[in-house]
């Protein structure tokens, strides 16, 4: 070693560079450990995200279920009853009391249609505290004719636009395309031709006494 570098050996300067170095260490090392929390961090929040999700995405499973077991059912038993022979258009009076109470005790559901493929069909409907009836005479042209069950008279307010046929109905389309399958179909939601109000329908189509029913 030369006399010029002993004589500029520091000790202090020696600590100094030490100890910046150590604390470069340090900080590098709780840099380190802030990026792997805030890593572990992001994960876990994924984790509690996709967890929120799913149990969100159950409880709407169960309510849907909830909401279209207990229509599929009715629509089931109202099926056997028309193969059955029960389900009798021929006497108005008599299927209208016995569908009342299935729109009674299903709150959800704003009407009952029964149709085949000769164009004819009877509709039965809510309207406050009093029940509607429609009729429609089979073919292509079939009049239209709306009334109060209670007493018979023609609604007032009802207009026949004559343009009307239950055939040309999505909710008939496709019960018949599916009646090989036995399960009911779910139409995608639309305005009501008769109420003006948006829904859906759900439909199923059997065949009886050699026509198509929905």
């Amino acid at each position: 070693m030369s006399l010029s570098a002993l004589f500029s050996y520091s000790p202090g300067g020696v600590r100094l560079r030490l100890f910046r170095d150590l604390v470069l260490v340090v900080l590098f090392a709780v840099g380190t450990l802030l990026l792997a929390l805030y890593l572990v961090m992001v994960e876990v929040r994924q984790e509690l995200a996709w967890g929120q999700i799913s149990q969100a995405t159950a409880q709407v499973r169960e309510e849907l279920r909830r909401l279209l077991e207990p229509t599929e059912q009715q629509l089931a038993i109202l099926r056997d009853w028309g193969r059955a022979g029960d389900l009798n258009r021929d006497d108005i009076e008599a299927l209208t009391r016995r569908l009342i109470p299935t729109l009674t005790h299903h709150s959800q559901l704003s009407g009952l249609i029964i149709a085949d493929d000769s164009g004819s069909e009877y509709f039965l409907m809510r309207d406050e505290d009093r029940w509607l009836v429609r009729e429609r005479a089979p073919g292509d042209k079939g009049r239209l004719r709306r009334h109060h069950w209670e007493s018979g008279e023609d609604d007032p307010v009802w207009q026949d636009n004559g343009g009307y046929d239950p055939r040309r109905r999505s909710w008939f389309l496709d019960a018949v395309q599916a009646i090989d399958a036995g399960k009911p179909s779910w139409s995608r939601p639309y305005v009501f031709f008769t109420r003006k109000v948006p829904g859906i329908t759900a439909s199923l189509a059997w065949r009886e006494a050699g026509s198509v029913r929905v």
